[in-house]
């Protein structure tokens, strides 16, 4: 049996911005309207329940809340991007150009870039650490998350659960 939740139908989505180093439209600071979508797949418990629904969109809203209207900063390089942490904030160089970016309007996360690819790793990682004490381990075989990033584009990761 499968369960998916449908990120953009459900509300399991999440607004951003963040930069490229490189060129082209992509190296300033611009939008990303993400919708995360998750299926489960296993066996039904004696209940007939896979996982309980209500418990699995909270770990993802949870998710998606971390992460909404921030800025997003990955671990790029540092031949490719500065960032230096100081009081109030991050001074953040890449692509000739100098950012001052407050604290409380940053991510910092421990990917190397911010491709969808490599976001949509992270977040199958943190929505699995995530799910592991609601999750019956016994019964469920797989998680796919699928992360739209809008414009048609899209990633895809299925986990397996067991083994």
């Amino acid at each position: 049996m499968k369960l998916r939740l449908s990120g953009r139908e459900a509300g399991l989505d999440f607004q951003n911005v963040h930069l490229v180093p490189g060129r082209g439209k992509c190296s300033g600071l611009h939008p990303h309207f993400h919708s995360l979508s998750v299926t489960v797949e296993g066996e039904l418990s004696e209940r007939g329940m896979l996982v309980h629904l209500y418990r699995l969109k909270d770990a993802v809203r949870a998710l998606c809340e971390e992460l909404d209207h921030r800025v997003l900063l990955a671990d790029y390089p540092p031949a490719v991007m500065q960032i230096r942490e100081e009081d109030a904030g991050y001074q953040v160089e890449v692509n000739d150009k100098r950012y001052f970016l407050p604290r409380q309007d940053v991510v910092r996360l421990p990917i190397g870039s911010l491709n969808v690819e490599d976001l949509c790793r992270y977040l199958t990682a943190r929505l699995a650490d995530a799910l592991d004490p609601i999750l019956d381990r016994d019964r469920l075989t797989s998680l796919t998350v699928e992360l739209d990033e809008g414009g048609g584009q899209a990633a895809s990761l299925t986990v397996a659960l067991r083994g």
